[in-house]
């Protein structure tokens, strides 16, 4: 698909957002046409279990970057570490702006993977 959105299954997770008084904002929208306009808002943008193919490897890593330049202060991808996500994470570590950690719960059964935090690029501009 050319087109990368939401999963409309998450938002019962809104709640607790509500709770703790965030605000949270979906766009579905085909990531290799973002930009600045659509970006400028975001201070995290979160994608989790995306990483399936490997025709996303080159624009996940062209969208983090240029999120990082449009002032997204933080992208974090969670995944069961399929070798795509794997792939992209190794280039943000390398690049000095990534980390990646492990994590699992048991509740309500045992589930593990992997998440990578990214930025902010050396160059990214302040707010």
């Amino acid at each position: 698909s050319s087109h990368f959105g939401y999963d409309p299954m998450l938002t019962p997770g809104w709640s607790h957002a509500n709770i703790n008084r965030v605000k949270i904002f979906t766009l579905r929208a085909d990531l290799r046409r973002l930009g600045m306009r659509e970006l400028k808002p975001f201070d995290v943008v979160i994608g989790a279990d995306i990483c399936y193919w490997d025709s996303m490897v080159d624009p996940l890593r062209k969208f983090i970057r240029r999120a990082l330049r449009c002032g997204v202060r933080q992208v974090l991808i969670a995944d069961p570490g399929r070798p795509t996500f794997e792939q992209i994470a190794e280039y943000f570590v390398k690049q000095g702006t990534g980390e990646v950690f492990d994590w699992k719960t048991r509740r309500p059964r045992l589930i593990e993977g992997r998440i990578f935090k990214i930025g902010p690029d050396p160059g990214q501009r302040s707010r």
